[in-house]
């Protein structure tokens, strides 16, 4: 699960399919992406990942991710990105590999240059943007999913 806001949305999903919840990844600290984080965790004792840089700021965080860390999630590996922008501390995780081995990049992606910089002010604006567009054009052509 990625960025819960909630956890009754989450847990009547796993109840309806059967599915089991053993990850719980955060790309940053606001609310509306860890809301539901520790009653997720109390029901079905998932494991929390995210943003090290944010460690403070999310609550029951066990695995801290920075720059090129790789996280498992099953027999798949997320490579962490830091994208700093939206919060100092935002992540990226990108998929490296499908299931037949091909190399192409599945991100699921913070909006690089869209939104507010909720942390930086306008003198820290424009490396943090050089630093999305270099980060953005290696990944766009290939990005299929991106969050909001």
């Amino acid at each position: 699960m990625v960025d819960p806001s909630e956890a009754g949305p989450v847990l009547a999903a796993l109840k309806e399919t059967g599915w089991r919840l053993k990850h719980i990844l955060n790309t940053h600290h606001h609310h509306d992406h860890i809301g539901g984080n520790n009653a997720l965790k109390q029901a079905t004792g998932a494991h929390i990942a995210g943003p090290e840089k944010d460690r403070h700021r999310i609550p029951d965080l066990e695995t801290g991710l920075s720059e090129g860390a790789v996280y498992s999630v099953g027999t798949r590996k997320l490579r962490v990105l830091e994208v700093p922008g939206h919060t100092s501390g935002h992540i990226a995780l990108v998929f490296d590999e499908d299931e037949a081995g091909v190399q192409r990049r599945h991100a699921v992606l913070a909006r690089l240059r869209a939104g507010r910089s909720a942390f930086a002010p306008s003198a820290y604006r424009a490396p943090i943007l050089r630093s999305a567009d270099g980060r953005s054009r290696c990944l766009a052509s290939a990005t299929v999913a991106s969050t909001s």
